[in-house]
């Protein structure tokens, strides 16, 4: 099982660069906001972070 990653965290998921806001452990899904501003909610196998 996965980690989740932190808050604030950058990282690339398939759509670009973005900031880790959130996350849900029971889904196993990363919210992310986009340098652009929107917010997607993405699996976390699509997610790599990018900085630790």
């Amino acid at each position: 099982k996965e980690k989740l990653p932190k808050e604030g965290q950058r990282v690339s998921i398939p759509m670009g660069i973005a900031s880790v806001v959130g996350g849900n452990p029971l889904k196993e899904t990363v919210l992310v906001e986009l340098e652009s501003g929107a917010r997607v909610e993405v699996p976390l196998s699509e997610v790599t972070i990018i900085d630790h």
